[in-house]
């Protein structure tokens, strides 16, 4: 009986990243431990590709059958993925009206997180997560009524990378107030030096209670990240490489699902170049 030693040796001489590799891994012990010591059946395959819908441990299975010589073909079973969820585009006037519906019934608090989550682009780890650590240079040298740039930290950053992030200065000078007004609270909490000082969860249950009342639609917090980026590449003309810096992103294929280029805009940045 084959050994996860043995599959790693075989995976050794592929020419594959690093990550494939350990996925396939990944799925070699999964597909072990559901099986033990059986043989693989064309019936255990699709039940197991059932658990992982997904091209790679498809292409994990075919390898595993090549390898154990097996008489399987998956080749004409489908692999039923999540149908994928379209994103829809938050207007600038929907999220005005949602903070001012949120300042009335839950607090200028998430007034704030909303508009500095909007406007910066921010993931929700890093709304909720925004730290005081942050400001305190920054504020020190930043005169009200300009931009305040700051660096969000890679514990609250994607992958831990730390990246720039760009605050309005209405934002920025509403930032400051809260924190001045709240600065015992923010030290003196369960989440040390943490702003806003709630979780995912209550922010999460506070977002979509305010877009079902005050807009009555179903948006998703992510879908404040995704509309601002929209609102630069349609809006704002930004180029999707200066998005990709804007949203932290280290593949620009990310950043490509991000963006809706509609036919309608497409049309009118070739007639604006047409009548240069």
């Amino acid at each position: 009986m084959e050994s996860v030693s043995d599959y790693r040796n075989r995976l050794d001489g592929y020419d594959r990243s690093k990550r494939t590799k350990e996925l396939y891994l990944y799925y070699f012990k999964s597909l072990k431990s559901k099986i033990g010591d059986l043989d693989v059946t064309e019936e255990i395959a699709i039940a197991f590709l059932k658990d992982y819908p997904n091209s790679v441990c498809m292409a994990f299975l075919n390898d595993y059958i090549k390898w154990k010589r097996l008489d399987i073909k998956l080749e004409d079973k489908i692999v039923k993925r999540k149908p994928k969820s379209v994103k829809r585009y938050i207007s600038p006037e929907e999220i005005k009206k949602l903070g001012r519906w949120l300042k009335k019934h839950y607090g200028f608090k998430y007034q704030l997180m909303l508009y500095l989550a909007y406007n910066c682009a921010l993931r929700r780890k890093e709304t909720i997560g925004f730290n005081i650590n942050y400001l305190k240079n920054d504020f020190r040298g930043w005169e009200e009524g300009t931009p305040l740039r700051i660096t969000i930290t890679k514990e609250s950053a994607k992958g831990e990378k730390e990246r720039k992030i760009v605050i309005k200065p209405i934002i920025a000078k509403a930032l400051k107030n809260y924190i001045i007004n709240n600065k015992e609270k923010i030290i003196s909490t369960t989440h040390p030096n943490n702003v806003f000082r709630i979780g995912a969860t209550r922010w999460h249950e506070v977002f979509k209670d305010g877009v079902h009342k005050a807009l009555n639609r179903d948006y998703t917090l992510h879908e404040l990240r995704f509309s601002k980026a929209t609102y630069w590449w349609q809006k704002k003309g930004f180029d999707i490489v200066t998005i990709q810096k804007l949203l932290g992103h280290v593949d620009i294929k990310t950043t490509q699902r991000y963006i809706d280029p509609s036919q309608e805009v497409a049309l009118r940045k070739l007639e604006e170049i047409y009548n240069e």
